[in-house]
């Protein structure tokens, strides 16, 4: 393959990731250390036969890039950061379908600032293949492509169909740090460019970081003032104003900024997604429904679950339909969401909205959930979630009901019992909920030791204090060791006398 990767790094964190990634290419690699006290980085250069040079670091971000490629053996680069890595992909086709003397590669970079990699998650495009013939990098920081000749030419952006991930902004400390040296650096450039919409633009994407809204407002809207015709971030600087409309609280602002500029993202079904995300946190219910609509009407993300085969998109439709009270077209949603769920995905969502107090919703995916027939602690932990989910609303007889149902399935397990006794109790029967308080402690197969022990004990001492058989719920509570609930119940019955 006739492409040079090339790679600047300053730290060791993420490199062997990025380099285990495209070693399998079989091309150049050059990685550029721009700290001199990094002697390890050669070691792991040697290892993965890299080019490696080292390069007197100088606050300028383009001016590494572009002594990076000067050293590369091919005209074709690839440039990526030490934080980032292959997900998808190649660059050759890129190379071989394309004009480059006028045509920039992107690619579709996923943000991950969180080291689970499933939440936290932000989407990027960022221009990173290129001929160094024609191109060269410009710009201290967010260093941007440019043609080396002076003549006029409307640069393409065509994708490369190369998705990477990116785990630089797993630390906030690190990415505020790193926000505002780029603001010195930015406001630098400033001096000499005062009207350059791109420096703007990054200026509020740091302000943003810090949460430095007002300075982030003031960013953005010179950045899109200042940009004669679209050009390829003006999508993202968009993006950020209304975010920050948001964050301040500027509905007016935000409705009316994404009416102006719609024509930005007409068409782009993931950006009605994120500004229907947008509208939904600021309460704006019936335009995020819209959005959705839109979205799902385009049916082009490039995620699928936020395609009409996919259920994310169902789901925040659904949740928008129902903040806007219209029901109806609520309970379509979900269903049409829960459909294309499976039962742990149908679980997860369950606890979500148990944990948001939406128990309503949470019953649903739980009963969708136990028509896929689920099996041993899936059974088990849907069923004593859905019961407990009628408890918080108080149906203690649907939850009677629905646990009575899987009773052959489930009574040789403690929680199950435990969940049972809680029913019984609701309902103000309390020697049935004795008895399952008993067999629950007698199964002790738990993976809560509480329910195990002391919970059960506990609860058994306040039926048997209700009942005014205080010797007995002594010694239910005696039994639930440093529970500190039970401690004060003890103290309650036999007071300490003073003096």
């Amino acid at each position: 393959m006739r492409v040079s990767v090339c790679i600047i790094a300053n730290q060791l964190r993420g490199v062997k990731k990025c380099l285990d990634s495209v070693v399998k290419w079989g091309t150049e690699i050059v990685l550029v250390n721009t700290n001199p006290s990094l002697t390890a980085l050669k070691l792991l250069a040697d290892q993965y036969q890299c080019s490696y040079y080292t390069y007197d670091w100088n606050d300028d971000f383009a001016a590494a890039r572009n002594f990076a490629a000067s050293q590369a053996q091919y005209d074709w680069i690839m440039t990526l950061d030490s934080d980032e890595y292959l997900l998808t992909g190649s660059p050759l086709p890129f190379f071989m379908e394309n004009d480059l003397s006028k045509t920039v590669g992107t690619v579709a970079r996923t943000s991950f600032t969180s080291s689970d990699e499933q939440t936290g998650v932000s989407h990027e495009i960022e221009a990173r293949l290129y001929s160094r013939k024609y191109f060269k990098y410009q710009g201290l920081v967010h260093e941007q492509l440019v043609l080396r000749t002076a003549t006029p030419i409307e640069i393409d952006y065509v994708s490369s169909r190369i998705g990477l991930g990116h785990t630089g902004y797993h630390n906030p400390l690190v990415l505020a740090a790193k926000s505002y040296r780029n603001e010195q650096l930015l406001k630098k450039e400033l001096l000499t460019k005062p009207k350059d919409a791109y420096i703007y633009y990054q200026l509020g994407r740091s302000y943003l970081v810090r949460k430095e809204y007002e300075l982030a407002l003031a960013a953005f809207k010179k950045s899109l003032a200042n940009q004669v015709q679209a050009k390829t971030y003006s999508l993202d600087c968009l993006k950020g104003l209304l975010t920050t409309y948001q964050a301040l609280k500027l509905n007016n602002n935000l409705v009316a900024a994404a009416k102006a500029y719609r024509s930005l993202y007409e068409g782009d079904g993931d950006s009605f997604y994120f500004i229907a995300g947008l509208f939904s946190l600021a309460g704006l219910y019936n335009q995020a429904a819209s959005y959705y609509e839109t979205c799902l009407s385009l049916n082009n993300s490039q995620f699928a679950e936020r395609r009409a085969d996919g259920y994310q998109i169902w789901l925040k439709l659904g949740e928008a339909y129902r903040k806007a009270k219209a029901i109806e077209q609520a309970e379509y949603c979900y269903q049409r969401a829960s459909d294309k769920m499976d039962v742990d995905t149908l679980m997860l969502t369950g606890n979500s909205y148990f944990k948001q107090a939406n128990y309503e919703q949470a019953s649903m995916f739980y009963l969708a959930a136990l028509k896929h027939d689920p099996q041993g602690l899936t059974l088990l932990e849907l069923v004593c979630q859905l019961c407990l989910t009628y408890l918080k609303v108080k149906n203690y007889d649907q939850a009677l009901k629905a646990a009575l149902i899987f009773k052959d399935e489930l009574n040789g397990q403690a929680d199950y019992l435990f969940t049972l006794g809680n029913i019984y109790l609701a309902q103000g029967k309390f020697e049935a909920a004795l008895e399952n308080y008993r067999l629950t402690v007698l199964r002790g197969n738990s993976r809560d030791e509480g329910i195990n022990s002391w919970l059960s004990y506990y609860n058994q001492g306040v039926i048997y204090e209700y009942q005014n058989k205080l010797g007995l719920a002594q010694k239910a509570y005696q039994k639930c060791r440093n529970y500190e609930p039970a401690k004060k119940r003890l103290q309650n019955l036999y007071p300490t006398k003073k003096g």
